[in-house]
């Protein structure tokens, strides 16, 4: 940092510049005194606090991975605590201790959701690499491991999450914070897709390759070991286990189409689809099935990226930007009149 004074008689009563100082690490983008004297400045990455009173000689700097600071403001006037404002994100916290997330924003494309089982919470994996824990309200945490992932699954007990790669891993982190605790190799392709059963004793994974691993799950979600391979050869879209976790059924994409198989998995044996109606797919994220062909009837030229069952009701996403809800299931467009639908998602 550099200084300098400068008293000037001013013409006209203007104002006139009595102290200036620059910060050599890019541009200051937002300022906020206290009523104690202390100047805090935000700039790129970077909040600092300078003292007025000694020539403006730095106390503090705190280091942001949030993005560029674009606004301060106090939590109370008088009081230590800070709203920073971000590129992507609103935080609170002192310069003294360490800043929280409070609303976390999303600047790129979200790959994958999955929620846990007491349905309090979710996560969410971006085109970024991002892993966000997100309950009802705020953001819970945030880690970007070193492994570009995906997909993402949170066991049923509720204390693992885990993470497909690009590279073909599976990462298993704690679902307190975010840490990796385990990395298992999968395949040579990239992971696409995961599903637990019920009782989280069994996880699918949908490969690029084609291929659903199944993998034994042990110790809360934190070990597996794969057990069998479903071969196919068209790259795996989505993944449904029947209540009884005896039946899988997968979505796949086959040049510009999709397709769906319906596997027996004690026996890694793929049987005919039309048998998908006889069992009950408590998740239901297959984007194609028997139980749910109405959806593609009921309007012309709508192509679905995605749906979730709950209970007597399909959530689905569609490429138009429309959210559709449909009764479930809903095997034919003419059996039911019931229909759905929101404004347009931007």
């Amino acid at each position: 940092m550099t200084q300098r004074s400068r008293a000037e008689n001013a013409p006209n009563n203007e104002p006139i510049v009595v102290k200036d100082f620059f910060i050599k690490n890019g541009e200051v983008r937002s300022l906020l005194a206290t009523q104690e004297g202390t100047l805090i400045s935000g700039g790129q990455n970077q909040l600092k606090a300078w003292d007025s009173h000694q020539r403006f000689q730095q106390l503090a700097a705190v280091d942001f991975t949030e993005g560029d600071i674009r606004a301060l403001q106090f939590h109370q006037e008088g009081g230590a605590s800070l709203y920073v404002g971000t590129n992507n994100a609103i935080l609170e916290g002192t310069m003294q201790s360490s800043f929280k997330i409070l609303v976390q924003g999303i600047d790129t494309i979200i790959c994958d959701l999955a929620i846990d089982f007491q349905g309090q919470s979710f996560v969410t994996v971006d085109k970024g690499g991002n892993i966000c824990r997100w309950d009802i309200r705020y953001l819970m945490w945030k880690t970007k491991p070193q492994v570009d992932t995906i997909c993402v699954g949170f066991h049923p007990e509720g204390r693992a999450i885990t993470a497909g790669g690009t590279n073909g891993k599976l990462l298993v982190l704690h679902s307190d914070g975010g840490l990796v605790v385990a990395t298992i190799f999968v395949a040579d392709a990239a992971l696409k897709a995961l599903a637990y059963n019920t009782d989280g004793s069994v996880l699918a994974v949908g490969c690029e390759d084609g291929n659903v691993y199944i993998c034994g799950s042990k110790n809360r979600g934190y070990l597996y070991k794969i057990h069998a391979v479903l071969k196919n050869e068209w790259p795996i879209l989505q993944i449904d286990w029947s209540d009884d976790g005896e039946y899988l059924q997968s979505c796949y994409r086959k040049e510009d189409f999709c397709e769906v198989a319906l596997w027996k998995v004690a026996e890694s044996k793929r049987i005919t689809s039309a048998l998908s109606q006889n069992r009950n797919w408590p998740q239901h994220t297959c984007t194609l099935s028997h139980n749910i062909l109405g959806i593609w009837k009921r309007i012309e030229g709508v192509f679905y990226l995605s749906c979730h069952r709950n209970g007597s009701k399909l959530a689905t996403g569609a490429k138009d930007g429309f959210i559709r809800i449909y009764p479930y299931p809903y095997p034919e467009a003419d059996q039911v009149r019931i229909f759905y639908y929101t404004r347009r998602v931007q």
